[in-house]
């Protein structure tokens, strides 16, 4: 979406439209466009006409970069809708003015979203009381691999939190937290930043790891299937 043209009215039709295609069950709202057919008469159209030939597919990603017209109320609706969305993938909310309260309530959605792998929180105002707010997240989400929250005037005590709570989440690989902790060059902020880089770098070597037992699982599998003739790969053969 364009920057400035998103406010909470159209957040809501977006989310609703967002849920309606992925689940036709779900109930669009009755205040929809109205439109004047050939003959004149009002009658309602959809909001975002493209999505309606895709029906049953999902969209991966969602850009709602700067848009500061949408308030706490329109990320209220986006809580809501990722607690049950399940195609979504990457959410860039960047540029947008969030606050502290406003961080919180996407949190609370993010918590039980099984889907979102990157989101962009960058160029925000979320602070310390954010920063928590994230990290008592990424505390039971185990979906998120990367998150971007630069420059969001988060002090040491935030981003000593947020290394806290890495200890206990085993599917981040990247945390972007530059541009944050002006004019703090305490002992402890540096152990936190380091702190940071090393579960990071734990879980991006669990991941390797996951994804290199599922890739001899399968090479196992096709070569069991041709009839186990030579040896799969990196599998020495016997003389």
């Amino acid at each position: 979406f364009k920057s400035h043209t998103m406010d909470n009215v159209r957040v809501r039709r977006v989310c609703d439209e967002l849920l309606h295609l992925e689940d036709p069950e779900h109930v669009l709202p009755d205040d929809k466009n109205l439109a004047r057919d050939r003959e004149g008469s009002l009658t309602a159209v959809p909001w975002m006409r493209t999505l309606q030939i895709a029906t049953g597919k999902t969209v991966a990603c969602l850009k709602m970069s700067n848009n500061p017209e949408v308030s706490i109320g329109g990320y209220f609706i986006i809580s809501q809708m990722l607690s049950y969305i399940r195609g979504l993938v990457s959410l860039d909310l960047s540029s947008n003015g969030l606050t502290a309260a406003e961080a919180r309530v996407l949190s609370l959605g993010l918590k039980g979203n099984r889907s979102v792998q990157d989101l962009s929180l960058r160029e925000n105002q979320i602070g310390s009381e954010g920063a928590t707010s994230i990290a008592e997240m990424l505390k039971v989400n185990h979906t998120l691999m990367h998150l971007d929250i630069r420059t969001n005037s988060i002090r040491g005590n935030g981003v000593c939190v947020l290394a806290d709570s890495m200890s206990e989440n085993p599917c981040l690989t990247q945390l972007d937290v530059r541009w944050n902790y002006a004019g703090e060059s305490s002992d402890f902020v540096e152990c936190a930043l380091m702190d940071l880089k090393k579960f990071c770098s734990r879980n991006m070597q669990r991941a390797l790891e996951a994804f290199r037992t599922i890739q001899e699982k399968e090479e196992m599998e096709q070569w069991g299937a041709t009839g186990g003739s030579g040896a799969p790969s990196g599998v020495p053969e016997t003389v």
